[in-house]
């Protein structure tokens, strides 16, 4: 298995192995519980390469929306106060 399709298969099992987790404040992992998640993947390395591809270029998309999303919201909150200024020095 390929290192970087192994990397997003874990990635999808995150929440799976979270709740794995045991203990209040140091969580131990429950090792047996881990040992029978199930893992699937295709034998072929081209097919799993294609898959991670998909994948990589899907998240480059997200994070680059999600970077302007937060511009949009610093813009908007710098037009929020931009109007409070002008409004408490009766400049509406």
């Amino acid at each position: 298995m390929l290192q970087s399709f192994l990397n997003w298969q874990v990635f999808h099992l995150n929440d799976a192995i979270y709740k794995l987790g045991r203990g209040a404040a140091q969580k131990n992992l429950d090792v047996k519980a881990f040992a029978e998640l199930s893992l699937t993947f295709p034998e072929d390395k081209n097919e799993q390469q294609r898959i991670v591809g998909i994948l990589d270029a899907a998240f480059e998309k997200i994070d680059a929306l999600k970077a302007n999303a937060e511009k949009m919201l610093a813009e908007c909150d710098a037009l929020k106060q931009s109007i409070l200024r002008q409004a408490f020095n009766g400049e509406l």
